[in-house]
């Protein structure tokens, strides 16, 4: 949870880390205080992976938010740019010093909170997103189907088939596309229509009663994306 506040905290770190660059914004031993910000909250230098950033975003966020390291600001319809670039400007036209921005982000605290191998993330991540914005429905499934396979496996999952289904489901003016295609779904599979606000809800009771569907999570994702697929067209 909190992946939006870290992206938040990030593009400030970067949008701050490019105006000390270019000397925009002045402070004692640049060069060292950019470099701090770069290698103590943007990348992981010992990391074995190619991408050594470390907030790992969705793909096309994440192609975006790499871009921003090259300085290429070319996806100007994407949060994350317009967001980077509301950073500067506030950066540029506020009265705080850099050393100021730098001391309040090192204020700033994360909760980590560890889970034993027993407890279930999925009910644990629904207890603490109950208390802010409401995730739609669609979010809630993705979520569902994902947050208990490890990093290999959740990458796989999405780019071979949870993409697809979310590209086979998408609706104009940010509609839960995929919500509403899960509802089609239900009803086709039980042949009775879900309530709107209810869709994940069934969706789980729908799993529950098939195990097998869980058991074979590859299965799954086949078969929604294949369900999708004709739903699209």
């Amino acid at each position: 949870d909190g992946q939006q506040r870290i992206t938040t905290v990030s593009l400030l770190i970067l949008a701050l880390k490019e105006l000390i660059d270019n000397g925009s914004k002045a402070i004692d031993n640049p060069q060292k205080e950019s470099a701090v910000l770069y290698k103590k909250y943007l990348v992981d230098e010992y990391s074995d992976d190619t991408c050594k950033l470390k907030l790992r975003h969705i793909p096309g966020d994440a192609e975006t938010f790499e871009a921003l390291f090259e300085k290429d600001f070319s996806n100007k319809q994407s949060k994350l740019v317009k967001n980077y670039l509301f950073f500067q400007e506030q950066i540029m036209n506020s009265t705080l010093s850099a050393e100021e921005i730098i001391d309040a982000i090192e204020r700033l605290l994360i909760i980590d909170i560890s889970i034993d191998k027993e407890d279930n993330p999925q009910l644990i991540f629904e207890s603490i997103n109950s208390t802010g914005v409401d995730l739609n429905e669609g979010d809630k499934v993705r979520n569902y189907v994902l947050m208990d396979l490890s990093l290999g496996p959740q990458t796989k999952f999405y780019e071979n088939y949870w993409k697809k289904v979310e590209n086979f489901t998408a609706r104009p003016n940010d509609q839960d596309g995929v919500g509403l295609f899960i509802r089609d779904f239900l009803t086709a599979k039980t042949s009775t229509i879900p309530n709107l606000s209810c869709i994940y809800a069934e969706f789980k009771k729908y799993c529950s009663n098939n195990e097998a569907l869980l058991e074979d999570r590859e299965g799954l994702f086949k078969l929604l994306t294949a369900y999708a697929e004709v739903y699209h067209y």
